[in-house]
């Protein structure tokens, strides 16, 4: 048992907090309008790039930020208006564009008359009706989000509010339903399908043979609209359809005659928002240009979308959100909270994303440059993520391939040295991808740090291996070495996690900040070798093995503090591992009773971990917090929807993945390693009784990340990355007497 004393700095260890300094959000104008000037289809690279007077005059006076656009499965248009009407990722439904003004005269049927038909009852005094809406709700039955459509127009509705849209995406002046894009109301109507004010039939549209499907948005028109609306209603959308018809139309174009109607299309957008800007009160109204989606508009293209706010709150700098944590970056879910918290209304725990809010700028006058090379970083880095798995998993299995060829052949003295250096860049890669992005400062050329680096720490770790003659020296310093990398990305605010291959992907979404799975895997993996090597050199820390708890308890708090890493599967995976290494450690039967009391002790730890997220306030709170408040509102069925999900996405990454591939030949090298060579596994764990605990506690780790973890099969594939190559390393010093 450890001494009291220990037991002390344990119970201490627990309160030490680290937290983050957070901006205020948007003060609450209740006076104000929110316009929303959609440009759907303009990715961020374009619209940052072009030197529009009034676009540029709005990019030094607002708040700027690059949004991920990501609905349930992929990006588009469809996803992406009902996104941000939703304030959750919305799957793909091809009715999201079907709305009508009541009055529209030129179809085969009557919007009004249709939407009866479907509803039971008429719209009363809307103008314009959603006719897809049963269709996309049967779409939201589908997957396992709680997406309601309507959300933002119920919120808004409730409170007295008006919503009203204008514009549209028609291709062409036809009057067929096949053609009608009309997605604006997807983010301004209720429940119901309805939106109060609109002006979104081809009466918007006027003839023009220089523009894609022979139309263009008349901008007098969409401005006598606003006008209107604008003393009518509180929260305007404008879909400037232009841009959409244009990405539908580019292919037919000639890469000159491209570029001349693209930019008559941003003149004429500028136009439009130069008159708006003159319209509007910057003091109490919020102006809001966003792109729903993006789309290859030139060949630079960007995945990530552009989002400009300008008004209360937001004058200079760039955006954030609790969502992200980071500087410059929101999410498409944040766009809902920030409407609503402009408004004065508290968003409920539905709402996945948080209001954005604005950073002072760490540059002021540079902030557009700044986010175009954050964009060219983010769309090489995904660019390079699956080739580079691919090439990880690859070389890895080449490795293990050769090794067993050597040792078959008795070439071990020959071809060691080259699989040494093998198997040192393989284990390299990830922490030289991790310090990549912090050497690059411009990334329109930005391989040759990563060139160097692949060389470098090779040749590092290769040196010290040759040098004190001894592998486990070489490996411990390579696994030290990148654990404290990876603690220092993490104390600093995982700055470079969002630019790493194993980290996070900004065009995806899925998280910005804290500790990423595949990291999770590298950093517990590298943490417990570290610990079983430095066990297995030094007599003295055999000797008092105390320490061991403490620097699992810190580890543990490292991975799941919601400060820090805030990731619950890694929390609950690296408790498992981690009690199951120190319990072989010293020597623990175990019995029923000692797994009552560790796991006593893990729900008491993560019991706290919960209650200091929800003691924090909703815009610093971790999706943790937020899923035991959405339980709480409503029920065990949020619950069992989140498992549900987590567990489709483990599914469908085990099913697509290079990575369910790359682990189903480690499982069978694994399982061959085990026989063959006869006997050498169960000779080598004999002689380094550490490393067999740390083997096997990570084989949990496995299999625990695997159950719990929604990145699923990549958990278990990490993890052995790192100790396979170090049993293939002890098989190549063995001499000649080992037979295969």
């Amino acid at each position: 048992m450890a001494p009291k004393r220990t037991l002390k700095k344990i119970l201490g260890s627990l309160f030490v907090l680290l937290s983050v300094a957070s901006p205020a959000l948007a003060e609450p104008k209740l006076t104000g309008k929110v316009i929303v000037f959609s440009l759907d289809g303009i990715d961020s690279l374009t619209l940052f790039s072009k030197s529009y007077p009034n676009f540029r005059s709005l990019l030094e006076k607002g708040s700027i930020g690059l949004m991920s656009n990501q609905g349930y499965r992929g990006a588009d248009s469809y996803r992406g208006y009902l996104s941000l009407g939703t304030g959750n990722r919305a799957p793909l439904s091809f009715y999201t564009a079907q709305s009508y003004e009541v009055g529209e005269k030129d179809y085969f049927f009557s919007p009004a008359d249709v939407y009866r038909l479907q509803n039971g009852k008429g719209p009363g005094k809307s103008q314009v009706v959603h006719l897809g809406l049963n269709l996309i709700n049967k779409a939201l039955e589908e997957p396992l989000y709680s997406v309601r459509a309507g959300a933002l127009g119920d919120e808004l509705h409730r409170r007295g509010l008006k919503t009203a849209v204008i514009g549209n995406s028609d291709l062409g002046n036809l009057f067929d339903s096949q053609n009608t894009y009309r997605f604006a109301p997807a983010i301004a109507m209720d429940s119901q399908g309805l939106v109060d004010k609109g002006a979104i039939s081809k009466e918007i549209l006027e003839n023009d043979p220089n523009f894609p499907y022979g139309v263009k948005i008349n901008n007098q028109k969409v401005f006598s609209r606003f006008q209107s609306f604008y003393s009518q209603a509180d929260f305007i959308v404008i879909e400037y359809g232009d841009i959409f018809r244009f990405n539908r139309y580019k292919d037919f174009l000639s890469e000159e005659r491209k570029q001349v109607v693209l930019r008559k299309i941003l003149s004429r957008a500028d136009w439009l928002l130069g008159r708006l800007m003159k319209k509007i009160d910057s003091q109490k109204d919020l102006l809001i240009i966003i792109s729903p989606s993006t789309e290859e508009i030139e060949d630079n293209f960007s995945p990530l979308s552009p989002i400009v706010i300008y008004g209360p709150g937001y004058k200079g700098g760039l955006l954030s959100s609790a969502t992200t944590h980071q500087e410059g970056f929101v999410s498409n879910t944040d766009f809902a909270p920030t409407v609503l918290n402009f408004f004065g209304i508290k968003k409920s725990s539905y709402f996945l994303g948080n209001s954005i809010f604005r950073l002072e700028s760490s540059f002021p006058i540079e902030k557009v440059n700044y986010l175009i090379e954050r964009d060219k970083r983010a769309r090489i880095i995904e660019f390079l993520r699956r080739p580079i798995v691919i090439f990880f998993a690859s070389l890895q299995i080449v490795l293990y391939f050769l090794t067993f060829l050597v040792v078959l052949t008795r070439q071990r003295e020959q071809f060691r040295n080259f699989l040494v250096w093998g198997f040192m860049f393989f284990l390299s890669l990830p922490l030289s991808l991790q310090i990549w992005p912090a050497l690059v400062s411009r990334w329109d050329s930005p391989f040759l740090p990563l060139v160097l680096l692949s060389f470098f720490f090779p040749l590092l770790f290769i040196r010290l291996y040759f040098w004190t003659k001894d592998k486990d020296c070489a490996y411990l310093g390579l696994t030290l070495f990148t654990f404290v990398w990876l603690l220092y990305d993490l104390l600093s605010g995982s700055k470079q996690s969002l630019d790493s291959v194993f980290g996070y992907s900004s065009v995806l979404g899925a998280r910005f900040f804290g500790l990423g799975n595949e990291e999770m895997a590298i950093m517990l993996s590298v943490f417990i070798l570290s610990l079983a090597l430095l066990l297995e050199k030094s007599p003295k820390l055999r000797s008092k093995k105390s320490w061991l708890i403490i620097a699992a308890l810190v580890f543990f708090f490292l991975i799941g503090w919601p400060a820090l890493g805030a990731d619950f599967g890694g929390m609950v995976t690296s408790f498992i591992a981690l009690s199951l290494f120190i319990l072989s450690v010293l020597e623990v039967k175990v019995s029923f009773r000692q797994v009552f009391l560790v796991g006593l002790i893990g729900l008491l730890l993560i019991a706290f971990f919960i209650a200091y997220d929800l003691s924090r306030s909703p815009k610093n709170q971790t999706h943790l917090a937020r899923t035991v408040i959405l339980v709480k509102e409503e029920g065990l069925s949020s619950l069992i929807m989140t498992i549900g999900r987590k567990a489709e996405t483990n599914w469908r990454v085990f099913r697509y993945s290079p990575w369910s591939y790359f682990f189903l030949f480690i499982f069978i090298t694994l399982i061959i390693l085990f026989f063959r060579p006869v006997g050498w596994l169960k000779g080598f764990f004999a002689k380094k009784p550490f490393l067999k605990n740390a083997f096997y506690s990570s084989l949990w780790a496995g299999v625990v990340g695997f159950a719990i973890n929604d990145s699923g099969i990549v958990i278990p594939a990490l993890i052995l990355s790192y100790f396979l190559p170090y049993l293939f390393l002890s098989l190549l010093e063995q001499g000649n007497g080992v037979r295969i």
